[in-house]
C-alpha cells in the first residue's frame, strides 16, 4: 500500500527533533480482519516455519520488544483466538463495509494509546526481519517523526511506525471517503521514508501463488532474518 510522499516542514530543519528515549514505549497493531477471499482459506493461519503465519508476525514484533501487540479481527475471529495466544484481540464488526480504515481505527482505540508510538503491521507479511523493525525504531527515536515508512527499491511497504499523538487525527478521518493515505499525505504530517534492504516489507501474501512463492523464497535463503 502506498502512503503518499515524504513531508518536511519549512526548510526541513525540524525534521530532526529531540532524540526520543530508548525507554519509549512502542506497541503494534496487526491487521487480521480480512476474509482471505483470494486465498480461499484463512491465510493468517497458513503454516509458516511450523506455526501459523499470524503467530510468526507476532513473534517478530515480540522479538523486537514491542508491547502491547494488538490483533484486529474481523472474519472468523474465533479461529484466530484459538490459534494465537498472549496478545490482545480487538474485534472490528464493520470490517466488510468499513475496510482497512475501520480496522486501523479499531486498533488505534485500544491499549496502544498508552504507548509513545505503534507499528501498523499486516498479518500476511511473515518474513519481515527483526532488524528492519529496529532500523525503524532507531530512526523514529532520532527524528520523532509522525510516520515512518520502510522503502525498498523505491517501493513503500509495511510495517509503518506511527506516533500515538497522531491517533486522534486518524480517528477523525471520514469513514465513507477517506483512508489512512489522507492523514499521511496531509501537509501537517511529518513523514520520514526509511530505506531498508528487506524485500519482505513490500511482499504480502494474498493468493495461493503468493504463498507458494514466499515459502520458496524463504527456503532458498533460510538465513534471512
Amino acid at each position: 500500500m502506498y502512503f503518499g510522499h515524504n513531508r518536511k516542514r519549512g526548510d526541513g530543519s525540524d525534521l530532526w527533533r529531540c532524540a526520543m528515549s530508548d525507554n519509549s514505549k512502542v506497541g503494534a497493531i496487526v491487521l487480521a480482519a480480512g476474509s482471505s477471499r483470494r486465498m480461499g482459506r484463512n491465510k493468517a493461519l497458513l503454516p509458516v516455519a511450523g506455526q501459523p503465519m499470524l503467530a510468526r508476525v507476532i513473534d517478530t514484533f515480540r522479538g523486537a520488544r514491542v508491547s502491547p501487540i494488538v490483533v484486529v479481527t474481523g472474519h472468523d475471529p474465533d479461529a484466530l483466538k484459538s490459534a494465537i495466544t498472549n496478545v490482545q484481540f480487538v474485534h472490528n464488526p464493520n470490517h466488510l463495509a468499513g475496510g482497512m480504515l475501520s480496522s486501523i481505527k479499531t486498533g488505534a482505540g485500544s491499549s496502544v494509546r498508552a504507548c509513545d508510538a505503534f507499528f501498523l503491521g499486516l498479518a500476511d507479511q511473515p518474513f519481515i526481519g527483526r532488524s528492519t523493525l529496529q532500523i525503524l525504531l532507531d530512526t523514529w527515536r532520532r527524528t520523532d517523526a509522525d510516520v515512518l515508512r520502510p522503502i525498498h527499491r523505491g517501493q513503500h511497504g509495511h510495517p509503518i511506525l506511527i506516533a500515538t499523538r497522531c491517533i486522534d487525527s486518524i480517528l477523525a478521518l471520514r469513514d465513507h471517503d477517506q483512508t489512512l493515505n489522507d492523514f499521511v499525505r496531509a501537509k501537517s504530517t511529518n513523514v520520514v521514508d526509511v530505506p531498508v534492504e528487506d524485500s519482505a516489507t513490500i511482499q504480502d501474501i494474498d493468493t495461493p501463488a503468493d504463498y507458494d512463492a514466499a515459502i520458496k523464497r524463504r527456503a532458498s535463503d533460510p538465513s534471512a532474518e
